[in-house]
């Protein structure tokens, strides 16, 4: 199992698109399970993940690894092909219209699965301001720094996100909590400084933007 695959075709970007999809990739992510355990995993229909986890398969996102005969059928164990996945360079450089459609509804996807989680922690209590809660941080902000100091930040950004897949495999943990994170360019080296496309102003520094906390100690998203 590698430690990082690089999306750059346009079907596995396709594939993705579904919010489904990519929380079954997640699942494959810590170790070999069969569609039966990933749907408890989940919460959801066995008869549901079929065809999902066959188009995980053929993109080439996650792969068999092993088979065992129980009670007369077999049971398959796929996992994912890595222990992160992150869309390569050239992927994000589309002009293509067609690719680009298919990169907004990945992206979407994301963002809508991110949403869902946070709104199901709020229904279940785990989302309540107060002095002694757990905080669940929210930010979104602009860097502006130099080539060598933006990759010193994706290192550490790398090293940080291993980490979590270090804690995330641990056997006694009592909390979860969800985590989306988008590092990417919005305006080239030789743009002039002000406002962006958005209207924002680029922000200095690493923390820009807002940042909120709330939460009880729990469950914090994936169902």
């Amino acid at each position: 199992m590698q430690e990082t695959y690089k999306i750059r075709d346009l079907e596995q970007v396709k594939v993705l698109a579904d919010l489904l999809r990519q929380r079954i990739l997640e699942a494959l992510i810590h170790g070999p399970l069969t569609t039966k355990q990933v749907a408890k995993f989940l919460g959801e229909k066995p008869s549901r993940l079929y065809h999902h986890v066959e188009a995980l398969e053929r993109v080439g996102l996650i792969r068999l690894v092993r088979t065992e005969k129980t009670r007369g059928t077999i049971a398959k164990y796929y996992r994912a092909v890595a222990k992160s996945f992150q869309a390569a360079r050239e992927l994000l450089e589309v002009t293509d219209e067609e690719a680009m459609r298919g990169l907004d509804a990945a992206i979407a996807g994301i963002l809508e699965g991110t949403l869902s989680e946070i709104r199901q922690s709020w229904a279940a209590g785990l989302l309540r301001p107060g002095p002694d809660s757990v905080q669940a941080v929210i930010s979104r902000g602009h860097v502006r720094a130099t080539p060598a100091q933006i990759e010193a930040l994706k290192k550490r950004l790398y090293d940080w996100l291993r980490e979590c897949r270090r804690v995330a495999r641990r056997k006694d943990a009592q909390v979860e909590y969800g985590l989306t994170v988008m590092f990417y360019p919005t305006r080239s080296a030789n743009a002039r400084p002000g406002k962006s496309k958005s209207g924002s102003k680029g922000g200095g520094g690493g923390g820009g933007g807002r940042a909120g906390r709330a939460g009880r100690a729990g469950r914090g998203g994936r169902r």
